[in-house]
């Protein structure tokens, strides 16, 4: 998945990009993040704030540099960042036209609602987690890509 998701344009073209520090059965990207790193990326990870119900995400400098925050998630300690040029986002499930199921919290949807909208947005997951279809909103937001062990899909054109 990481060699996938290294291929994309759009990750060469990025400066900053979002990540995610994987829990449970989500696709690890600590290998990834170290290869970001070295290639001179500004890399950002989600921090929950509890209050509002959101995240934000602030500079991560190693896999190792976080501390355990909400649910036992692990998060960054770096400052935050506003404005991202690409994400890498979780599911639990996506469809080939980019809608994501998430837990249900609504963090990433409402990051991504409030988020700029010129960043690059790229589901990542398994590629049995991709389903035929799911259930919409008006305010999903869909991914531009996704990327599986098996498939870079383009969900835009």
């Amino acid at each position: 998945i990481a060699d996938r998701v290294t291929a994309l344009p759009e990750l060469a073209a990025a400066s900053t990009v979002g990540v995610y520090l994987a829990i449970g059965s989500e696709v690890s990207l600590d290998g990834l993040i170290g290869t970001l790193l070295r290639e001179g990326k500004q890399v950002y990870a989600p921090r929950v704030l509890e209050d509002r119900r959101t995240i934000v995400f602030c500079r991560l400098r190693d896999v190792t540099d976080v501390e355990i925050g909400y649910y036992g998630i692990r998060e960054p300690r770096g400052e935050s960042l506003e404005s991202l040029d690409l994400m890498l986002i979780p599911g639990l499930a996506f469809t080939l036209c980019g809608i994501r199921l998430g837990y249900g919290g609504g963090f990433y949807d409402r990051y991504l609602a409030s988020a700029s909208r010129q960043a690059v947005k790229v589901g990542v997951a398994f590629d049995g987690q991709i389903v035929q279809e799911l259930p919409t909103e008006f305010h999903d937001i869909r991914m531009d890509h996704l990327v599986t062990d098996r498939r870079i899909h383009h969900c835009r054109t």
